[in-house]
């Protein structure tokens, strides 16, 4: 099914991957960014990688959620999650939302955001080998309303 949007992103993807920098051909120097999804970064490296939008519903998306725990959906996201963290060189940048916007008939109405599954994953493997390391553990910037597993 074509949608606009859709339309769009195909073709930004188009553009992105035929047009190659001006900056990286002449050496200008310049600091640029590339927008990009997950999949299409596979096999690419950048110095430093902004993951956005990591709350439950987002990624991991509500269909895949709703295929619970073990399901091969939930399995092949959390594995996207991780090659968007791997792509990054030096800095990776994990972001997401307190509060979710949504349409509710002709209304925008918001819920609170829950901190993405697979962060709490790291977050808890982090904790735990701070422990063990006997090294201060670290307070994870934003909270979370999930209490870690």
């Amino acid at each position: 099914m074509e949608t606009p949007l859709g339309n769009f992103l195909d073709d930004v993807a188009l553009i992105a991957d035929l047009a190659p920098d001006e900056s990286e051909v002449e050496g200008g120097g310049r600091i640029v960014a590339n927008l990009m999804t997950i999949h299409s970064s596979k096999g690419m490296e950048f110095d430093a990688v902004f993951l956005v939008g990591n709350e439950d519903g987002t990624l991991p998306t509500q269909k895949s959620i709703a295929e619970g725990e073990g399901s091969i959906e939930l399995s092949e996201e959390r594995r996207l999650c991780y090659v968007a963290m791997t792509r990054a060189k030096t800095h990776l940048v994990l972001t997401w939302r307190r509060e979710v916007a949504y349409f509710a008939g002709a209304t925008f109405r918001t819920r609170d955001a829950i901190r993405s599954r697979f962060l709490d994953i790291l977050v808890s493997k982090q904790k735990g080998k701070s422990s063990q390391d006997g090294v201060q553990k670290r307070s994870v910037k934003g909270g979370s309303n999930r209490s870690p597993s």
